[in-house]
């Protein structure tokens, strides 16, 4: 049996003797388009579910879900808790799934010494080819609804797609005869990113627009447009298309310029300005968008191979960041980028072409600067950089003392 088919049989004999399942799933796609493939399994069994949106940057409504429903039989998906959230949320628990991709060698041993801990990663499962390593969950999530007679090919061709593995969503439309018009997939794709990364909590939104498509991409774009357009209608509505756009014009007035002469090599740094509370609470809709939405030019000109993006939250900044140079490791960059600053407490988490980290505004010269050396010397790019050579790195205080994320 191949190691992808395998994996999903052992998913699926865990799923089986749940009862009363409650799920806590990540805010990308790969982590919605999951939880919509696990609530149409669960509805074909007729099982009662329950779920709460849960995000790296902030995990503080999974903690109240949690303490609120005490849950018992509990899923994470596409998450993979860090030691104090993961107390919190499975105080209660009896059995406890994680299904992630991440380099978490905490959450093997947490298997080992936790019984009530069963860890499922895709890299455990590998099949020898390099560009499959850590796949996303929504790609066995499929093939574990396979085994039940359940289609959810849609929905993982959209959720794979907008995790950026157009290859396995198309050997999914291809072994289904999935007639996908990409035009509207990616319209999808851009209003689920936007709607989510404005309040992590839309992700239910997503969830529940690519539940109720099937083939019909329409179907899925009108609920999110709708949801663009007033994303909580007990609440003054918003239009966060425009803020987004708004949003997009101060990135481009916000690049972080490298002053010293020659050392931008192939690394776009940028961040969101905020104004007047109108703030975003993720930053994964930008990083997608950086040469389609108004940095073209700066990408194109200097021939960039990756994007860091820095987002202002309640204090402190959130950076992420995306790469098509498939021969680095991001993980393992940050890894060694808090090495070198043993003195700041770590706080990051990657796969091999994308990853992320937070700190306090007083350190972040301090964190991109090693980063951007370490990326540096990972790509063989003979540049070198002190933090006196960054130019633009507004702390953006005065605009953020209203903000309570």
């Amino acid at each position: 049996m191949h190691p992808h088919d395998r994996l999903a049989n052992i998913i699926k004999e865990n799923l089986d003797v749940l009862e009363e399942p409650c799920f806590f799933y990540d805010t990308d796609f790969d982590g919605c388009a999951s939880m919509t493939a696990l609530e149409k399994i669960y509805d074909f069994l007729r099982i009662r579910t329950e779920s709460c949106h849960i995000n790296y940057s902030d995990t503080s409504a999974a903690i109240r879900f949690a303490r609120e429903k005490k849950p018992k039989e509990i899923i994470f998906v596409d998450y993979e808790p860090h030691e104090k959230e993961f107390e919190e949320i499975c105080r209660h628990a009896e059995n406890v799934i994680i299904l992630g991709h991440h380099q978490r060698p905490d959450i093997k041993m947490l298997e080992e010494t936790d019984k009530r801990v069963k860890y499922l990663n895709p890299r455990d499962y590998y099949d020898g080819n390099s560009k499959r390593r850590g796949l996303p969950i929504v790609y066995f999530l499929n093939k574990v609804a396979e085994l039940y007679g359940v289609d959810t090919s849609f929905q993982a061709s959209v959720g794979l797609r907008g995790y950026g593995f157009s290859d396995l969503a198309k050997e999914i439309e291809e072994k289904k005869g999935l007639e996908v018009d990409i035009r509207k997939v990616q319209k999808i794709i851009s209003k689920g990113l936007m709607l989510v990364s404005y309040r992590l909590e839309c992700s239910k939104y997503l969830v529940d627009a690519l539940r109720l498509s099937k083939n019909y991409e329409e179907n899925a774009m009108h609920i999110l447009s709708e949801r663009l357009k007033r994303p909580d209608p007990e609440k003054e509505p918003k239009d966060v298309i425009y803020l987004y756009e708004r949003l997009m014009e101060s990135a481009k007035e916000n690049i972080v310029i490298f002053e010293k002469e020659g050392v931008v090599g192939d690394l776009l740094v940028f961040q969101l300005k905020h104004s007047n509370g109108d703030y975003f609470e993720q930053i994964k809709a930008f990083l997608h968008d950086p040469i389609k939405k108004g940095l073209h030019n700066h990408a194109t000109d200097l021939g960039y191979y990756t994007s860091l993006s820095i987002n202002f939250i309640g204090g402190k900044r959130k950076a992420s960041m995306r790469s098509n140079n498939y021969t680095i490791n991001i993980a393992e960059i940050l890894k060694k980028t808090f090495e070198d600053l043993p003195e700041i407490e770590p706080n990051f988490g990657g796969h091999e072409n994308s990853g992320g980290f937070v700190c306090w505004q007083e350190v972040l010269p301090d964190v991109i600067t090693a980063f951007a050396n370490n990326y540096f010397e990972a790509t063989e790019q003979n540049i070198r950089i002190s933090k006196e050579d960054l130019n633009g790195l507004n702390d953006n205080d005065d605009e953020q003392k209203e903000l309570n994320c």
